[in-house]
């Protein structure tokens, strides 16, 4: 009986014992809860002193000032509406002076579409005066190149990139070939070959680039301006080939 009651009185002391030391587990813990309420509070206060409610101010920003005026207060790096294009700036909302408030970076290469066209040709071509037609496309993403006619129209203003290459053959020991670069209607580069004394059926490569600023609507094609004893020889091999692409657009003007 003695036993039996030591040994409840040792099992009360140690129930006791981590009793307490839960007790001062759950002390600790509301203590670390109570700091962390405090600091959630803290940041909650700062991000709404940061933060000003959102308004329309009826337009695409154009500037750090219209985008703080926006609802922007953090500082940070943001696209605005250009005078042509889409423009990083980094703003500065902490500056108190206008001229640091707002750092340009540089232009956003933004397009609405891509634009891109790969083509060739599987026939002999010798027509003057024509835009040369193709009867491949590899790719035309914009469907800006038509293939039957020849003719790429620029569906945006913007900055573009041509590049054409074919063979011209000659069937006699001389003559003449003369492609041309047009814009609208007018010759912008061409490409002459002209050979004497040569042997018979020579081939020679025909080449044209350009970078050309272009509108909405704008034309370019290629065609032949001069054969003289010689013509644009092609077959299945694929020897005639057109290819442009959209380099920048001026997206402002679509927006």
């Amino acid at each position: 009986m003695n036993t039996s009651t030591g040994n409840l009185s040792t099992e009360l002391k140690v129930t006791q014992k981590e009793m307490e030391a839960t007790k001062r587990a759950l002390e600790s813990t509301r203590i670390e809860l109570s700091d962390t309420n405090s600091i959630v509070n803290d940041l909650s206060e700062k991000l709404n002193a940061r933060t000003i409610a959102i308004a329309d101010i009826g337009k695409m920003p154009t500037s750090c000032e219209d985008l703080n005026r926006m609802g922007h207060e953090i500082s940070g790096i943001f696209l605005v509406k250009g005078s042509k294009k889409m423009e990083a700036v980094y703003c500065n909302f902490d500056s108190q002076s206008g001229n640091d408030k707002q750092k340009w970076i540089g232009y956003a290469d933004v397009k609405s579409a891509p634009v891109h066209f790969y083509v060739q040709r599987n026939s002999t071509f010798e027509t003057n005066g024509t835009p040369i037609p193709f009867d491949l496309a590899w790719v035309n993403e914009g469907n800006a190149m038509n293939l039957t006619s020849g003719v790429f129209t620029a569906p945006r203003t913007g900055t573009y990139f041509f590049f054409f290459t074919g063979v011209a053959t000659f069937p006699v020991s001389a003559g003449r070939a003369q492609l041309g670069l047009y814009l609208n209607g007018g010759e912008i580069g061409k490409s002459v070959i002209e050979k004497a004394n040569v042997l018979l059926r020579q081939w020679s490569v025909l080449s044209l680039q350009s970078t050309l600023s272009l509108k909405s609507g704008d034309q370019v094609w290629v065609q032949i301006d001069i054969t003289s004893w010689s013509y644009m020889y092609d077959s299945s091999d694929h020897l005639t080939h057109f290819t442009g692409f959209m380099l920048d657009e001026e997206i402002v003007e679509s927006l």
